[in-house]
């Protein structure tokens, strides 16, 4: 009895050859115990760059150096094959895999429920409610088909549905260093 991997899907449609290419290379990152994050078949007039995102599936460790050189192999030799033998890129090729950084792209469901109470970013294919295309605000609550943003100068969050959404990544807050307590100068008492 074979068990069957379950992979989630993005949010925002990708083109069909980057879900082909995803199609063949996802299951690779899973049993590696990574998930793929984002993709980017990029196609220039003499060659395709393919990028994956990886991250490891748990929360409390990162992505390292050497998971993403195998990962990078191990895809590398599949694309090589599969090219060849169905012509998946028009001429050559590059592989990129990396990790999604800092500014985490959220592109699938669980990423926006990991990222509740963070600041996000957002663009969204209308403007909602009055409001632009390009959004930042903290994540407030996901649901089934959507999420609440809780915009800087709004009082009630604004209800975004994943089928309007472009893009969206966390916005890294960076900390000012705190600063150094002064020291206290011993006076001299007169006695």
């Amino acid at each position: 009895m074979s068990a069957t991997l379950m992979i989630e899907p993005f949010l925002v449609a990708l083109d069909p050859a980057a879900e082909r290419v995803r199609a063949l290379c996802e299951p690779v990152i899973e049993s590696e115990g990574c998930e793929l994050v984002q993709i980017q078949v990029v196609r220039a007039p003499k060659t395709t760059r393919v990028r994956f995102f990886v991250d490891t599936k748990s929360a409390d460790t990162k992505v390292e150096l050497g998971d993403l050189e195998k990962l990078n192999r191990l895809l590398g030799d599949l694309l090589d094959v599969e090219d060849e033998h169905e012509g998946l890129f028009k001429g050559q090729w590059d592989l990129e895999v990396g990790s999604p950084g800092v500014d985490r792209p959220l592109t699938k469901k669980t990423h926006f429920e990991a990222a509740h109470g963070e600041r996000i970013k957002i663009k969204t294919n209308r403007a909602l409610q009055g409001h632009g295309r390009t959004l930042t605000g903290v994540l407030a609550e996901v649901g089934a088909d959507g999420f609440d943003l809780k915009l800087d100068d709004e009082d009630e969050p604004l209800e975004v549905g994943f089928n309007d959404l472009a893009d969206a990544h966390v916005v890294f807050q960076f900390e000012a260093p705190k600063k150094p307590k002064a020291k206290r100068s011993k006076k001299n008492k007169k006695k």
